[in-house]
């Protein structure tokens, strides 16, 4: 039984490998391969059929297409689950609010009307891709592709969401070119020689095309520095032949292929190009209540939980191949759908993610939606996420630093009580097996005097 649970794995490990899947425990910093899809342009890149020929770089500066009036109307796949529809939506919004200036309306997503000839479609499929800028000519479905399992995290769809908001070049109303900067992939630039060295010897054959770089004299980069922290930046690993870095910073101690937010130079980009201002229709308040005036609103209730990191615990790689870390898994049920904000407390420099339905420790970007690293401040995780009642979601408390041990706890705070339940991973079948083994506790508070 065992051998034949051997070959299997065996088997699905080179199906995923051929597929351009990661099969490794590492995150998109650290892949050999982006969650794309292989046969597209630099892993999650489309264009106009009409592109397909055209060199790179033959274009002319400043004109194009963008979104009318920054509208970006989007339908998606109703074959998402609620949640994951909850979370491409609630992305959106937050993409608005980052680069309002003001809360002044810049680019706004909107569902698709039935007079829009252009519009988004958000799809299930392969990886994680888009086709770059707005549709244009006959096209009108402009895809975008989140795979439901691999593509599920928040800078994972703000990547994509920014590919869209880039512009197809025209000159003389003819399609000439397949790539403009901005909302392409960063180590693309013209001057990336400059910040990054490309290290061919160690790129597949077959993948050296998706590291060249644009034509300064065609290509507008809005006099913007090169951004290593850019959410449009490759990581070092990617396309790599042999484990080692295909792109190595020239500048010591920085990190790319971040896919947590937009950086701020991601934010400014995007405001020059839709030339937005600080004038105009605000965006509405975030609404905290739905209460009717008179009523009162139900005290938010704190659950808790509590463990240590000890030599003893799991260890995995997270997102850097060369060292270990220690976590701990927990599972987490809520019964009222609504906001939660999970707190760590340590003396540890603590870093958080969230799952949903499952976590593989070799395969940590599967089932990811949420990851925090210093949002609580004194160098503590705060995750704060929309959970639905029917769903099981696991949070992972590991640390920021290799090898470091210590103890922790997590205060959570929402509409009701948060159900902890520690999961243990069984090493010989990584799976997740569900261990009851510590009781949630839960009081009602005054929400003015959360700590946090």
């Amino acid at each position: 039984m065992i051998g034949y649970y051997s070959i299997y794995v065996a088997i699905i490990a080179l199906v995923l490998q051929i597929s351009g899947f990661p099969t490794g425990n590492k995150t998109y910093s650290k892949l050999k391969r982006p969650i794309g899809n292989p046969q597209l342009i630099e892993g999650d890149m489309l264009f106009h059929p009409a592109l397909q020929s055209v060199p790179r770089g033959v274009a002319v500066r400043d004109t194009g297409v963008i979104w009318t009036n920054g509208i970006i109307p989007y339908q998606i796949d109703p074959n998402y689950t609620p949640e994951r529809q909850a979370l491409i939506v609630n992305t959106m919004r937050k993409m608005e609010r980052l680069v309002a200036i003001n809360n002044v309306v810049c680019i706004q997503f909107r569902p698709k009307q039935s007079s829009d000839r252009y519009f988004i479609e958000i799809v299930d499929g392969l990886g994680c891709s888009s086709y770059v800028g707005q549709s244009i000519h006959e096209m009108s479905s402009h895809i975008v592709t989140l795979n439901s399992s691999s593509c599920f995290m928040e800078g994972m769809i703000i990547h994509e969401l920014l590919h869209t908001l880039g512009r197809i070049l025209l000159l003389n109303n003819m399609i000439i070119t397949r790539a403009l900067l901005g909302f392409y992939h960063e180590q693309s630039r013209p001057d990336r020689d400059n910040y990054i060295r490309v290290l061919y010897g160690n790129i597949l054959t077959d993948e050296q095309r998706n590291f060249e770089k644009y034509d300064n004299k065609f290509l507008n980069t809005f006099n913007t520095s090169y951004d290593y922290s850019s959410i449009m930046h490759y990581g070092r690993y990617v396309f790599s032949s042999n484990d080692l870095p295909t792109i190595e910073p020239l500048q010591a101690n920085v990190i790319i292929g971040q896919r947590n937010n937009m950086s701020s130079t991601d934010i400014l980009e995007v405001r020059l190009l839709y030339n937005c201002s600080a004038i105009g229709v605000t965006l509405p308040e975030i609404n905290i209540t739905t209460a009717r005036p008179g009523t009162t609103l139900p005290s938010p209730v704190v659950s808790s939980y509590s463990n240590a990191l000890t030599r003893h615990s799991l260890m995995y790689n997270r997102d850097d191949v060369m060292n270990k870390y220690y976590y701990d898994a927990v599972n987490i049920n809520v019964p009222v759908t609504g906001t939660y904000h999970f707190k760590c407390i340590s003396n540890i420099d603590t870093f958080g993610y969230l799952y949903m339905n499952e976590f593989d420790p070799e395969y940590i970007s599967n089932n990811l939606i949420n990851k925090n690293d210093d949002d609580g401040k004194n160098a503590q995780f705060l995750i704060s996420h929309t959970l639905y009642s029917s769903v099981t979601y696991i949070l992972i408390s590991t640390t920021s630093n290799p090898y470091t041990t210590g103890s922790f706890a997590i205060e959570a705070v929402g509409p009701a009580a948060v159900n902890f339940n520690t999961i243990r991973i069984s090493s010989s079948y990584n799976r997740l097996v569900y261990s009851w083994l510590f009781t949630t506790t839960f009081v009602l508070i005054n929400f003015n005097a959360a700590r946090w």
